[in-house]
Parts: structure tokens; sequence; C-alpha cells
């Protein structure tokens, strides 16, 4: 979606903390570091509870003019519900505002929102990605006043939580692998937090989805494993979380300084508010980002010994 109106397809994103980035297209492959998205006094524009006002974490965004006035307007996925808030045309974003199915919130675990003419009929459909591996369609139509409404239609990927035969092969509702044998599952197909996006992958015509997860480590088997090489990785990292975790506990305690909260409130609308602000200050933070990459060196190196990296996969599934 071109979001600031120059003619060039710009990149949004969501984040672990709950904000929302534009990349603004620069042309040729390049695009310019990110800005996070704000309303117009200057307060980020991130997903809230109404109870306390604490922001939400791990969110996802989407671009599509949602009430039909021309100016493209935000969605955001979020553990407290999918919203809504109207493009103001100047790259600021109004209040939020509930996007509901049947007259329910639409709230979905790990909600990974994304909007596309899926079924072409000129107006955007919602393909919302979820923890347990699936992609739900939400057909899009246009009411006398222009505005967006869903209506659930079916999983064009089926929920590994939807089928108890496959949610078996898992534990905990988190789609550990219980062992060795039934990793194989996982490997043929979307396993956790999904976020889907809608492309024409091999030019027959059809649309098709790209759906990127989320695994966890599996260890190779004990014979395939220097336990030597491990344990001096393994005293290496211990040392860099340590480093770390001194860091991001000094910016904490400065975040709840500068919001006028106490450092060991564990109130939930505290918690959110000083891990904000303290994610975001720790983005400029040269001694954390040393020891981040640091640590990216050392997971990178231990690695070799998981048969599955954290990162996961992106699956192609093919229109038919």
């Amino acid at each position: 979606m071109d979001l600031d109106g120059d003619g060039k397809k710009d990149l949004v994103s969501g984040s672990r903390v709950g904000t929302t980035h534009f990349f603004k297209n620069l042309g040729q492959g390049r695009f310019a570091p990110g800005v996070v998205l704000k309303r117009p006094d200057g307060s980020l524009a991130t997903i809230y509870d109404p109870k306390d006002g604490s922001t939400t974490l791990n969110s996802t965004s989407s671009v599509v003019d949602w009430d039909g006035d021309g100016i493209p307007d935000l969605v955001v996925g979020s553990y407290l519900g999918t919203y809504w808030m109207k493009g103001l045309g100047d790259l600021t974003f109004g209040d939020q505002q509930p996007i509901e199915i049947d007259g329910q919130l639409l709230a979905v675990n790990d909600a990974g929102v994304h909007f596309a003419d899926w079924n072409r009929d000129g107006v955007p459909d919602l393909l919302m990605g979820s923890d347990e591996g699936g992609v739900k369609l939400y057909l899009g139509s246009r009411g006398e006043n222009g505005h967006l409404s869903l209506t659930a239609d079916r999983w064009l990927v089926e929920s590994l939580g939807a089928s108890e035969s496959k949610h078996q092969q898992f534990e905990n509702n988190q789609f550990e692998v219980k062992n060795w044998q039934t990793m194989e599952l996982a490997r043929e197909r979307s396993a956790m937090r999904v976020k889907a996006t809608v492309t024409d992958w091999n030019g027959d015509g059809k649309l098709d989805l790209l759906v990127g997860d989320f695994m966890l480590f599996v260890p190779r088997p004990a014979s395939e494993q220097d336990p030597a090489e491990k344990k001096q990785l393994n005293d290496e990292l211990m040392s860099k979380q340590q480093a770390w975790m001194k860091r991001t506990n000094e910016l904490d305690a400065e975040a709840a300084k500068e919001l006028g909260i106490s450092p060991q409130s564990r109130e939930p609308g505290d918690w959110r508010r000083r891990y904000v602000r303290s994610s975001l200050n720790g983005l400029t933070d040269e001694t954390l980002w040393t020891v981040t990459l640091e640590l990216a060196e050392i997971q990178k190196r231990l690695r070799g010994f998981s048969e599955m990296p954290r990162a996961g996969y992106v699956w192609v599934y093919l229109g038919k």
C-alpha cells in the first residue's frame, strides 16, 4: 500500500512492543529507516487496553482504506483484539476503533492481519494468521457509508488447533514437538504464530499464499552432539545473557522513572508501559546493541546443535 501518496508501495510492520513502523519506499528496492507511526498528539499509534490504558505487545499491522474516504487507514491485530485507526492523511492516525464480526470484537491469539482482494470483487478481504498455524479468510463488503464490514468465510490453511487428531501431535497448546518422530508433521506445513501475504507466486494468474511461521528448537540426537563445544557455547551464552539482563534492567528502571511509576510494580498496565518505553529507548542504546549482537552470534553457533531453526519457515500454498 502507498501510505504517503507518492505512488510507491511502502512497508508497514508491527512489532514485539506493539508499535507500528513505516518504511518509506525510496525506489530501486530501497527503503528508508523505519519511523514509528503516531497520533496527532504525538502519542504512539498502538492498541491499548480500554480498562487501564496500557498498550498491547506483539502487534501486526496492515494498511487498508477502511472507511472508504480514499485515505489509507491502519489495522492492527494484537492480543487485545483487532482494531482500525483512521488515517488523517499526514502519516498520523486517529483513535482505535474495534473491528467486529457478528457484534463481537475480532480477537485471534497472535493475530496476523493482511488485506488483499482474495475473491477479486474489488473489495479488500482480511486474511488472518493465528497462533495455531492456520490462515482464516474474512470476506469484505462495503455498506452505504463506504465502510468495510467483514464476514467469516473459511480456513484457507487449516488451524492445527481445529483438528483434534493433529492437535494431539503437540503439547500444552504451544506446539512444542513431543518427540523426535512427530517432528516430521511440523515440517510439512505452517505450525504457529503465522503471518500471511498474498501474491501470484508461480505466475499462473491465481492468488497464492506466502505464510511465515515460528518453530521451537528440536535437539539433535545426543550421538550427533559435541558436549564440550556445546558447554563452552552455553557458558558464553549465559555470560552474555547476564550482561544483557543487567542493561535491560537499567533501561527498565530509567523508563519507570520517566513514566513516574514504581520499578517494582507488577500491575499489567504499568508493566506494559515500562516495557514499551524501555524497548524504544533500547533501540538507540549502544551498550545494549553491542551485547545483543554478541548474543546473536553465539545463538547462531548454537543452532548447529538443533535440527530446526528458531526463526521458522516461509511456506508457499498455491491457489487452485
